[in-house]
């Protein structure tokens, strides 16, 4: 799974991210997640071999995440820019051999799952989480065109994916008012009770 944001981060997709990985991990999947950096963790080395015994705990170990360098605290927030050119994320996917890649996000990492996904001739799957254009504020080029290239950008890299989930039925609906034509299917993210 590729991720622009993850734990230790607080927020939806980074929780919706570890959630999926518990339940895939529940279900005797391998899962190994590609996500920047975070301030403290910036010290340990960008590329991380899978630990097949990971596989067995409930919760993501260190041993199963790749961190791949990133800008912290980009724009004054919490978000950290990940930048993959400058890690040797092939080593470690080599290493995992993925059946598919699930990309969480249509830019940054996304653009590299897409990557990692030809490289390797496996299914791309690509989960919408949230209507992107209501964070062009983070992007640096604050220009009122932004909301329309950002919703033009994850339609075309939804409709680049073998399979596209949305979080719930009215964003599936939208999705497909823009032209998402790719398999689309609602999968609604966990809530632990």
């Amino acid at each position: 799974m590729f991720t622009n944001t993850y734990l230790p981060q607080v927020g939806g997709v980074a929780e919706s991210v570890a959630r999926f990985t518990r339940g895939y991990r529940r279900c005797g999947h391998a899962t190994l997640v590609v996500a920047p950096e975070y301030g403290s963790r910036a010290a340990q080395t960008a590329r991380r071999e899978p630990d097949a015994a990971a596989t067995c705990h409930d919760e993501p170990g260190d041993a199963d995440v790749v961190r791949v360098p990133a800008l912290p605290r980009f724009k004054g927030s919490d978000f950290s820019f990940a930048v993959p050119v400058a890690c040797d994320l092939k080593g470690a996917l080599d290493a995992f051999k993925p059946d598919v890649v699930h990309a969480h996000h249509p830019f940054l990492l996304g653009t590299e799952a897409a990557r990692v996904a030809a490289a390797h001739d496996v299914p791309l799957v690509f989960t919408h989480h949230t209507m992107y254009e209501w964070y062009t504020h983070y992007v640096p080029l604050e220009i009122p065109s932004m909301r329309t290239f950002i919703q033009q950008l994850a339609t075309g890299y939804a409709n680049l994916c073998d399979a596209v989930y949305a979080p719930s039925a009215s964003v599936a609906d939208i999705l497909r008012g823009r032209g998402v034509t790719a398999p689309l299917r609602v999968v609604p993210t966990g809530v632990d009770l």
